[in-house]
């Protein structure tokens, strides 16, 4: 099977938690993945979008095209697959309805042969669109060695991007405190482009694989806050699986993806955004000053099933039985 992926960016964090896991083991199960980032609107898209003749199946991931380009996509491609691991016909942030939002994603997802979603919170908020989605997990990837060893002194870890930011900023306000009750007590901060500065116990480092890796190998406690709202609910948790995965404790808001991750696996120890974190933070940091087991045992569970061959082999499973129902149709019908 020849497959066209046409993405947001090349450069993507959903491209490369997604799908790029997904290539050396769909190569293995003979699925061939060619990936595009989308072009600009205009002839260029089109020509783009004409060229899925050649494939056999089109894997969309996350843009919400206007619905002409959406009803030509559908046209020329023999199997559309849309995948999404946020609420994207919502805005991010307050309103967060949007009728131009849901009227593209509803066009599009209708279209579609098989909608996937990374959570099935995502699934259940999809619902409000009329749209039915099959679950697939973010593949789970083991860590190369990134040259890091537990911390010997209480190390909190936050990975993410500045888009991100915002949902762990209060705790900011809230560290003073953590640094008197917790004596030597570090936060390394991973991938928040100039949002904080070093010091006082702070450190910050952008973000790349081999620091991510380092910082989740030196970590004693990951931070994975999520307010509640309308965005939130259609997050799929990246952040708090990959600390899972790497078996460290971790504090997270019980909120979209998150919430299904923490009644799955059960390491996760909630955490209500707003309010005072010291307390939960200072005795987290007292109970694993040692290896955490349960922790220990959960990641190596995700890891188990949630391997990149094992997401594959789902994938390539939904493909397949959500395409049998149009029988390899001809382009253009």
């Amino acid at each position: 099977m020849k497959v066209l992926a046409l993405v947001e960016s090349i450069a993507d964090a959903s491209v490369r938690l997604r799908l790029e896991p997904l290539l050396a083991p769909l190569a293995r199960s003979g699925v061939e993945v060619r990936i595009e980032a989308i072009a600009r609107s205009g002839p260029r898209r089109w020509r783009q979008l004409a060229g899925a003749r050649a494939f056999d199946a089109v894997w969309w991931q996350r843009r919400l095209p206007q619905p002409w380009e959406s009803g030509w996509l559908a046209r020329c491609s023999r199997r559309l697959i849309v995948d999404l691991d946020d609420a994207v016909w919502r805005r991010d942030h307050a309103p967060f309805d949007s009728w131009s939002r849901s009227w593209r994603a509803r066009t599009l997802l209708h279209r579609a042969q098989v909608v996937t979603v990374g959570a099935p919170t995502l699934a259940a908020e999809l619902l409000e669109l009329g749209v039915t989605a099959v679950v697939l997990p973010t593949p789970v990837v083991a860590a190369a060695s990134g040259g890091g060893v537990r911390s010997k002194t209480p190390l909190l870890v936050w990975v993410g991007q500045p888009a991100t930011w915002p949902y762990v900023a209060p705790f900011m306000t809230q560290w003073a405190r953590v640094r008197d009750a917790v004596p030597g007590v570090r936060w390394r901060i991973v991938g928040a482009v100039n949002q904080v500065a070093s010091g006082d116990g702070l450190e910050y480092e952008p973000w790349s694989a081999e620091a991510e890796t380092r910082a989740l190998a030196e970590a004693w406690i990951g931070l994975a806050p999520l307010p509640d709202d309308p965005w939130t609910r259609g997050k799929c948790g990246a952040r708090l699986q990959s600390y899972l995965a790497a078996g460290i404790v971790a504090l997270a808001s019980p909120v979209g993806g998150q919430a299904d991750l923490m009644r799955e696996f059960g390491a996760a120890h909630p955490w209500t955004l707003g309010s005072d974190g010291v307390a939960e933070v200072c005795s987290l940091l007292r109970e694993c000053s040692q290896t955490d087991p349960v922790s220990v045992a959960a990641g190596a569970r995700l890891l188990a099933e949630r391997s990149a061959t094992r997401i594959a082999a789902r994938w390539c499973a939904i493909v397949r039985q959500g395409a049998a129902s149009v029988a390899d149709r001809p382009v253009g019908r």
